[in-house]
């Protein structure tokens, strides 16, 4: 049991190394999209931001903190339900809704998407730059600016089926905030 165990391990692995160097190998190639690395910088409210891109990358889960202060609305222009929502294979697909946490030191916001087979964890760094004026009516202590909108790129996502949820990291501190939302890559 431990030996499958471990080739489970390691099988993941090889997985997301293979996804992070086929990522990197179509941004290098000019098909991918701008960089997104860029310093955080201070936004309003006193909460931080940073470029919102696109360019997802590997993360490696572990234990995490429940947020229940977010929603992951839409991506283009159909809101979430019950059913997988399919990504556009031929465009960019935007990615809105909102999040924020109170007394949270250094905030990095994220949108996660994890292969539903345990098989992939991405994530792309937010900005939260929308005015939600709806989110402060019915949570006083949220920062008016406590919106976002993502761009993922076309075919950035490995075929499959995904887990979308939203992400807060502080130092060695994860917040999760899933509303329960799954998308379906098909090419």
């Amino acid at each position: 049991m431990h030996q499958k165990h471990m080739f489970g391990i390691v099988a993941a692995s090889v997985v997301v190394a293979a996804a992070v160097f086929w990522l990197s190998a179509c941004q290098q190639s000019g098909g991918g999209a701008e960089n997104s690395e860029s310093p955080v910088a201070p936004a309003s409210g006193g909460q931080a931001s940073v470029t919102a891109g696109g360019q997802l990358v590997a993360y490696t889960p572990g234990a995490y903190k429940p947020l229940s202060t977010c929603n992951l609305g839409m991506v283009n222009a159909t809101t979430f339900g019950t059913k997988p929502v399919d990504l556009k294979a031929d465009a960019v697909n935007t990615f809105k809704g909102w999040l924020f946490a109170t007394g949270i030191e250094s905030p990095t916001y994220w949108l996660r998407l994890d292969g539903q087979q345990g098989d992939r964890y991405l994530q792309a760094r937010l900005r939260l730059d929308v005015e939600r004026p709806d989110v402060v009516a019915v949570h006083p202590d949220a920062p008016r600016v406590s919106g976002f909108t993502a761009a993922i790129p076309a075919n950035a996502l490995p075929p499959g089926q995904y887990h979308a949820y939203l992400a807060i990291t502080s130092g060695d501190t994860t917040y999760i905030c899933d509303s329960g939302r799954h998308i379906d890559a098909i090419h």
